[in-house]
């Protein structure tokens, strides 16, 4: 008989990968806007801050990290998703940012 698949005592191996939460999408969606991004982060919930950082980090968008450092709501900026991955216009886009706060 031909190979008709994996046998009984074959486990198959799924793997799921759990879909974006509205928050991500949120923040995914502000950072494709980068005008409507910057415009409204007066506004915004401060909950949508680390999110937008995070996603502003990842797609490279420098203006939206520098004032998102500059209303950043929360004692403390975390910068440690710089360090996996260095980008010296980042790190100078958030150093615009907190210049703003002096």
């Amino acid at each position: 008989m031909g190979n008709q698949g994996p046998s009984a005592s074959t486990p198959i191996r799924m793997t799921f990968q759990a879909p974006p939460t509205l928050l991500q999408l949120a923040g995914q969606s502000l950072v494709r806007n980068e005008a409507l991004a910057i415009s409204t982060l007066q506004n915004l919930p401060i909950v949508l801050f680390p999110p937008l950082l995070k996603e502003s980090y990842t797609q490279r968008r420098k203006k939206i990290i520098k004032v998102l450092v500059k209303y950043w709501p929360y004692p403390c900026l975390p910068v440690g998703l710089l360090m996996s991955n260095p980008n010296v216009e980042i790190y100078q886009a958030m150093l615009d940012g907190v210049d703003t706060w002096l």
